[in-house]
């Protein structure tokens, strides 16, 4: 996701400029840098003003003015992340996200959450669009297959590589219930508009339909789409999905309610790419390799396929469209636009584009962006692209409705005064938000606490806490505070902002919190084991009253550990390091935030060692039974395996009494296919960060 563009290097906003300047970009001849065919594709150029700034009190009373129509785009040379409307092609809100500057970061979102995925760093931040405060965080590892599907209302964290399902909350980015496994690796991963998240599992050959129940994700369809062991690819109808064997040329589509339908391809699709969701009535399938592109009309009525050929030197995966196709050339930092049959009807070009274009259909509009850099384009159902410069300042008086106040209080850069045509270095910035914000209530009190705010160049000089009716500054050095005088029964919002000398960053938020004297009892059997040599798993008895938990790790070393909230009776905590020594502390909840007597476990210390992964797994059937083996892992004294496949039904995850190397398993009387994944256990019970899976074999063919 991106966006970008120039402006004046003395901007009274105080908005970096990075690498674009008036005189390489004149608005007058970017016009005769784009190029339209047929009457089918008209380019229009816009200068923006930015109407908004960063998340805070300023921004809240036009959060649900423009709520429709609208895209948040990522920039990373400014770590900033702006909402774009799709009718005018206009930015009316930035906040900055400092930390994740210069990073991969990439955006999912729907109408009340915007949710940022730092690559890079592997950390996860959500935003309730409906407060523009930041609210939760999420550490999932940087070398990790590992995104989020947002649905309407769901969240679903996907471990790709793991095969690990969980929903979660999109606010608070923690677990609502306990994951599910299916084979890896996993393949997409998209909401329908029915709220069916589809996943390719190719080790299996079938595409499985996850819902979420009851906070739960639970595997609802697993349709058969070819062989096991297939080199799958997949998108996401508004109804159902799309999978193509890239080994087979086989297409199936897959209606909502499961009910597959097998189409012939017109053209090879090996090597074929999908985007992630498809919108609209047209799929588009790209086969680099071949030179063409698949078109599948009304993927679930009739789905008529048809095909062209095209120049695919330096094309990406093509993106379809009211009708038409758009394929981005990254190094010519254009889009090139197809109809179905084939005939070029033009090309968006953004000039000044860097990197890779990213397009996403959203709101009835189609999104182009260039996250490296300062571009991006909104492109309408009739084919009137308008390229966007993002931190244009107006054109003249009039220009713009009045910006909303700048929270983010960052200084203005220097003017450009050697004339080299480059960009001043950057002043440095205001800090992030220090999200999240845990809290717990007592009797007309609220206590809350946050992780340090990012302020590499400076350090933090306080942090002011807003609510409604007051507000309370603390020192740098705090990371926690009591607000007392509160009214019981009322509820409350707080807000968390940093400040260092060069501003005021954007806040991060609490949940709703009412105070009140009824506190759920303590919880006990607090307990914690290890789980892998840099996970914990945390449980404790259940307690009336309590709506959830809120666990907090205290470590020896005093590294600082995100807390983690859970509405069951345990949590894992992730992210810690190998041979540390680490408390966990369980709070429980009531109603309102309304907190209990905290209860904390037994010091844990992980093991420093981390045990590999077996080299291969492999499995025979012979009737009714299943025989695994595996190769042996120095250091494990046990191991775990789990079956997968359609057979999996049939049987049970089990564990090994000794370090043997092969387990027998009764398989029942059903089952078609199966696969086994292979975890070693050291010592103090702790699993390998890494498994092995078997290939899949099937007892029945695909039909």
């Amino acid at each position: 996701m991106v966006d970008h563009s120039t402006g004046s290097p003395t901007d009274p906003a105080g908005r970096r400029r990075l690498g674009l300047h008036p005189h390489r970009m004149r608005l007058a001849s970017l016009g005769q840098r784009l190029r339209s065919g047929a009457s089918g594709l008209t380019i229009a150029v816009l200068a923006i003003a930015l109407v908004g700034t960063v998340f805070g009190v300023g921004a809240l009373g036009r959060a649900d003015e423009v709520s429709d129509g609208n895209a948040w785009l990522w920039t990373s040379p400014t770590g900033e992340v702006s909402r774009v409307n799709g009718h005018n092609a206009q930015v009316d809100l930035v906040s900055s996200l400092p930390e994740a500057e210069g990073h991969n970061v990439e955006v999912t979102q729907n109408d009340q959450y915007l949710i940022l995925h730092d690559k890079d760093t592997g950390k996860m931040t959500s935003v309730d669009l409906s407060e523009m405060g930041f609210t939760g965080s999420l550490d999932l590892g940087k070398d990790s297959d590992v995104g989020l599907a947002l649905g309407r209302s769901a969240a679903v964290v996907i471990d790709r590589a793991a095969g690990e399902v969980r929903a979660v909350d999109p606010a608070t980015l923690q677990p609502t219930g306990a994951s599910i496994n299916l084979p890896a690796p996993l393949v997409g991963g998209a909401f329908d508009d029915g709220e069916t998240l589809w996943l390719g599992v190719p080790t299996q050959g079938t595409v499985a339909g996850v819902r979420v129940a009851g906070q739960k994700a639970e595997v609802a369809e697993t349709v058969a789409v070819s062989d096991p062991g297939t080199d799958m690819a997949l998108t996401v109808l508004d109804q159902g999905a799309l999978a193509v064997d890239r080994a087979d040329d086989r297409i199936v589509s897959i209606d909502g309610g499961g009910t597959p339908r097998v189409l012939d391809a017109s053209a090879s699709t090996k090597g074929a790419e999908l985007p992630a969701r498809t919108r609209g009535d047209m799929a588009a399938i790209t086969a680099p390799s071949a030179g063409e592109i698949v078109t599948v009309s009304r993927p679930n009525g009739a789905g008529a396929i048809d095909s062209f050929s095209y120049n695919a030197d330096g094309s990406g995966t093509a993106m379809p469209y009211a009708g038409r196709v758009y394929v981005p050339f990254d190094g010519d930092s254009l889009v090139r636009v197809y109809r179905p049959d084939g005939v070029e009807e033009g090309e968006v070009h953004l000039p000044e584009a860097k990197g890779p274009l990213g397009l996403e259909v959203r709101e009835g509009s189609m999104f182009i962006n260039a996250a490296e850099s300062g571009a991006a384009a909104v492109v309408d159902p009739e084919g009137e692209a308008r390229v966007i410069d993002k931190t244009a300042r107006p054109p003249g008086p009039g220009g713009s409705p009045e910006p909303l106040p700048d929270l983010s209080t960052r200084q203005p850069e220097e003017p450009d005064h050697d004339g080299d045509d480059e960009p001043e270095e950057r002043s440095a910035d205001a800090p992030g938000a220090p999200t999240p914000v845990s809290f717990t209530a007592g009797d007309g009190s609220v206590t809350l606490s946050w992780p340090a705010a990012y302020s590499p160049d400076t350090p933090i000089e306080s942090y002011e806490i807003t609510w409604q009716g007051g507000s309370k500054t603390v020192s740098g050095d705090d990371r926690s505070v009591e607000i007392t005088g509160l009214d019981n029964g009322t509820t409350y919002r707080f807000r968390v902002a940093a400040t260092n000398e060069n501003g005021t960053g954007p806040a991060a938020q609490t949940g709703r919190v009412t105070p009140s004297t009824g506190a759920p009892d303590a919880p006990e059997w607090v307990t914690a084991e290890a789980a892998t040599s840099t996970s914990a798993t945390v449980t404790w008895a259940d307690v009336d009253g309590a709506e959830d938990y809120l666990v907090s790790t205290s470590a020896e070393s005093g590294a600082g550990v995100t807390d983690r909230s859970s509405s069951t009776n345990s949590v894992t905590v992730t992210g810690l390091e190998p041979g540390g020594t680490y408390t966990f502390t369980v709070t429980p909840r009531g109603a309102g935030g309304v907190s209990g007597e905290a209860v904390s476990s037994d010091s844990l210390t992980l093991s420093e060692t981390e045990l590999s992964a077996p080299a291969k797994a492999e499995f025979t059937v012979n009737g009714g039974t299943v025989n695994v083996t595996w190769s042996e892992v120095e250091g494990a004294v046990k191991y775990r395996i789990t079956p997968g496949g359609d057979g999996a039904s049939a049987m049970k995850e089990t564990t090994t009494a000794g370090a043997t190397t092969s387990q027998s398993l009764n398989r029942g009387a059903s089952g078609r296919c199966y696969s086994f994944t292979v975890t070693a256990i050291g010592p103090d019970g702790a699993a390998a960060n890494k498994s092995t899976t078997s290939a899949s074999s099937c007892v029945q063919e695909f039909r």
